[in-house]
C-alpha cells in the first residue's frame, strides 16, 4: 500500500551559493555536490586503480568566492 504513495523527489536545482547548475541543464543533482564544478583538482583523492575518484574527507567546493570579514569592534568615543 505504501508503494503507491512513494514518489521520487528531485532537486530543482544546486543550493549553493552563485550556482545556477539544475537537472534542466543538464546536471545530476545530489544531496551534496561531488563533481569537478563544485571542486578543484586538489580537493580530489588520486585516481583509484578501478579510475574511479573520491573526495577528500576535508573537501570544501572551490568555486565560490566566499571572503571572511573580521569582525570590527568600535572603539568607545571619548
Amino acid at each position: 500500500i505504501l508503494g503507491f504513495f512513494k514518489r521520487e523527489l528531485k532537486m530543482p536545482g544546486c543550493a549553493a551559493i552563485n550556482c545556477s547548475n539544475s537537472a534542466t541543464k543538464g546536471f545530476l543533482m545530489k544531496h551534496f555536490p561531488k563533481d569537478k564544478v563544485h571542486f578543484g583538482e586538489a580537493m580530489w583523492e588520486k585516481t583509484r586503480e578501478d579510475g574511479s575518484r573520491r573526495l577528500k574527507n576535508d573537501a570544501v567546493p572551490t568555486i565560490f568566492s566566499f571572503t571572511k570579514e573580521k569582525n570590527k569592534k568600535k572603539t568607545p568615543c571619548a
